[in-house]
């Protein structure tokens, strides 16, 4: 998922096995780069436009139109080069859009052999995709509830570890030793046995609690809540991973509204032209309208309390239009 040190733990493990990207990208929000390669991320977002949606705005359809693709041998080969582009084993490749797009990659002859899931508080996910896009708490919620749930569909029956951010930022040493057990197992050579001077630990500038009834009172569903809790039940460990557990229950009815209100604004924007931008205003100060009502709607049928909005320096430098591009992480 977005937002949850994945450029962190993606650099720590390249450190591990000897692996560097090409171009680390660096970002105002990422000054010690994103860790992804652009081609392939440049491609997950093809993906994703063909299937109709965009990274901030996962169409419930995507899986289908995953399936799709998936029989296109061309479309296939093509991506197969792309990820034989990563260079000689082992390589590592971080992008939270595999979270949604990873059923196609794993069709193909080149596809990764193992993974990593990386679990963030969901509001920490949520203040800090609000602090770097201007999203609501609880779109970046509903947001955070379909990468879970696709990225867990995903990898269902495979081996992965599983690394919280927060076991990352306050014990680094002990996160990277299971992760270093890990990649030996594995067969991976290890270059780096402790990269943990590498950890920038102040990227983790506030905690959330964990506590159940405190996420409740906070607007998490309870589907979201504990969802949350059993991906951070298996912080450290390794094994196969149990759809079906982790998965018991269907997803927040109003995920699916919140992320749907948003792909019509996209739509609306993309389909008018500059020349009309008053009305491209109003259409989406309208379907802006539509989403606050469904969001209000929703916590007074659940009884939910306003998520709390941190105090924080306003920045001059934030007036203008909200990063929507590629995501750097923290």
């Amino acid at each position: 998922m977005h937002r949850s040190g994945t450029s962190a733990y993606a650099r720590m493990i390249g450190r591990m096995v000897g692996y560097e990207p090409r171009d680390p990208e660096i970002r105002r929000t990422n000054r010690l780069g994103q860790w992804e390669d652009i081609r392939l991320r440049r491609a997950n977002d093809k993906i994703l436009a063909l299937a109709g949606c965009e990274w901030s705005a996962p169409s419930d359809s995507l899986p289908h139109a995953l399936a799709a693709a998936a029989g296109d041998e061309a479309g296939r080969t093509a991506l197969s080069r792309r990820l034989r582009g990563l260079g000689s084993e082992p390589w590592v490749w971080k992008d939270p859009r595999n979270c949604l797009t990873l059923p196609l990659w794993l069709g193909l002859d080149a596809s990764p052999a193992s993974f990593t899931v990386t679990v963030r508080h969901p509001l920490e996910v949520a203040r800090s995709l609000h602090a770097r896009n201007g999203f609501p708490l609880l779109y970046g919620v509903a947001l955070w509830e379909r990468y879970n749930r696709s990225m867990i569909d995903a990898v269902d029956g495979r081996e992965a570890l599983f690394i919280s951010f927060g076991s990352l930022m306050s014990d680094a040493a002990k996160t990277l030793a299971r992760t270093r057990e890990w990649l030996e197992r594995s067969g991976y050579p290890i270059h780096d046995p402790d990269p943990s001077d590498h950890v920038v630990r102040d990227l983790r500038h506030a905690a959330e609690d964990d506590d159940p009834d405190a996420l409740t009172k906070l607007g998490l569903s309870p589907a979201q809540v504990r969802l949350y809790q059993r991906l951070l039940d298996r912080d450290g460990e390794t094994g196969r991973v149990d759809g079906r557990r982790l998965l018991d229950e269907a997803e927040t009815p109003l995920t699916s509204a919140l992320l749907d209100t948003r792909r019509q604004v996209l739509e609306a924007h993309h389909a008018i032209s500059p020349t009309v931008g008053v009305r491209l205003a109003r259409r989406t100060r309208r379907w802006a309208g539509r989403l606050g009502e469904q969001v209000a709607s929703a916590r007074r049928e659940h009884g939910l309390e306003t998520p709390r909005r941190r105090p924080g320096p306003v920045d001059s430098r934030q007036t203008g239009p909200r990063e929507t591009g590629p995501d750097p992480q923290p």
